[in-house]
């Protein structure tokens, strides 16, 4: 079975889950898949600027997606609540867009997640409803250390509640998600 069958939504089975494999999958969706998977993390100077409504990093490896092919453009076209909306938007329509990154921890897994419109890459921690209550707390941690955020604590953007489930093997059903900064 491949980590594409297992994963179950909240009332149906994903896409990905009803179909046998992934030869029934459009060019397009592989074409996708595959540019999601490529794609690099953003600077946390870069998230930090678009928490803080700074202009952009011109270091982060995806400043031309950000930039909506407005070469001179200095500033974030979207603000940090307009992208945790897309990526919430994204995943209820289609939770195969967030693709995990190997092992769990004893509180969550983490999955790379790509704004399709921007190519803003992060990470998201995921984790079930039962954890939820002592994972959601790393969220008022990240706001008291707001001031650290980007040097010594990674860039913390939000949280999610997924409107469908991910199931990942080894971590269980997937409901909730931290969103941040790759830290390293």
């Amino acid at each position: 079975m491949t980590g594409h069958e297992r994963r179950i939504s909240q009332v149906t089975t994903s896409p990905s889950a009803r179909r046998p494999g992934r030869q029934q999958e459009t060019g397009h969706d592989q074409e996708d898949h595959s540019r999601r998977r490529a794609a690099q993390f953003c600077t946390l100077r870069f998230l930090l600027g678009l928490q803080t409504g700074k202009s952009l990093d011109e270091l982060c490896p995806n400043v031309d997606l950000h930039r909506q092919d407005q070469d001179n453009a200095t500033q974030h076209p979207i603000s940090a609540e307009d992208l945790m909306f897309s990526l919430k938007s994204q995943l209820d329509e289609d939770i195969d867009r967030c693709i995990p990154l190997g092992g769990c921890g004893s509180y969550g897994a983490p999955f790379k997640l790509t704004c399709a419109k921007y190519g803003y890459t992060a990470i998201g921690k995921g984790t079930t409803s039962g954890l939820w209550k002592e994972v959601s707390r790393e969220a008022q941690v990240y706001q008291t250390l707001r001031r650290a955020q980007g040097s010594a604590v990674p860039v913390f953007l939000g949280t999610l509640d997924l409107a469908k489930i991910y199931f990942l093997h080894g971590a269980g059903q997937i409901r909730h998600m931290l969103i941040m900064g790759w830290g390293g």
